[in-house]
């Protein structure tokens, strides 16, 4: 039987397995409608919405699914959701939501730990580091994520991670080393090794560093 006879849901999800952003859209609003979306969908539903450009969207449905999975005691994805939408609004300058979201992130797993989530917590903090102008504090938490990234199997986490340091690293002089770690994270994202958002946001880094470099 073809998925889109199924139902929007099937459809949806076999959309975005295949990267077709328009069609799991359009998808996925409409199983919304009709049902009640489970934290993996809203979370497919907001990367759709990251590809079709509609952020408030995304940021909607990311809050749900934070929701959805404290709600049902899933702590880790429900961290991991908040840490999400710390990154998305302080990329945005709203700082003090952005600092809110990751203190939900803090009270549902701490800072001390070495899960997946923990990792992009170090990260998100290492990042917020930098931009109150605490470089050596951001250094440290980056070192920090790249070791927690080691233990854990996750290979966005892992580039996320290598291409934070590797940009402080060309920040601070040491331009050899932070290119070294910037390509060593490409090298997943060219080998299909990564999801598509972070593919995009490493290719990003990778060609902003080059650019700033003139290399």
């Amino acid at each position: 039987m073809d998925v889109e006879s199924e139902g929007p849901l099937a459809g949806a999800r076999a959309a975005r397995e295949r990267h077709d952003w328009h069609d799991a859209f359009a998808s996925y609003r409409a199983a919304d409608l009709q049902e009640t979306l489970t934290g993996a969908d809203l979370e497919g539903m907001a990367e759709a919405a990251f590809f079709v450009a509609q952020p408030d969207v995304e940021l909607d449905t990311k809050e749900r699914a934070f929701a959805v999975y404290e709600r049902a005691g899933e702590v880790g994805r429900a961290a991991y959701m908040a840490i999400s939408l710390a990154r998305e609004y302080g990329y945005q300058g709203k700082g003090a939501i952005a600092g809110l979201w990751l203190r939900r992130a803090e009270r549902l797993i701490g800072r001390d730990g070495a899960t997946s989530e923990h990792g992009y917590l170090t990260i998100a903090l290492s990042e917020m580091a930098r931009a109150s102008g605490d470089f050596v504090g951001a250094l440290d938490l980056a070192t920090r994520a790249i070791d927690i990234s080691q233990g854990a199997p996750d290979a966005d986490l892992k580039a996320f991670a290598l291409s934070n340091l590797g940009e402080l690293k060309i920040a601070s002089g040491d331009t050899q080393d932070g290119i070294a770690l910037m390509e060593e994270a490409s090298f997943a994202a060219v080998n299909g090794e990564l999801t598509p958002f972070t593919t995009g946001i490493t290719a990003c880094r990778v060609i902003g560093a080059c650019r700033n470099l003139t290399d």
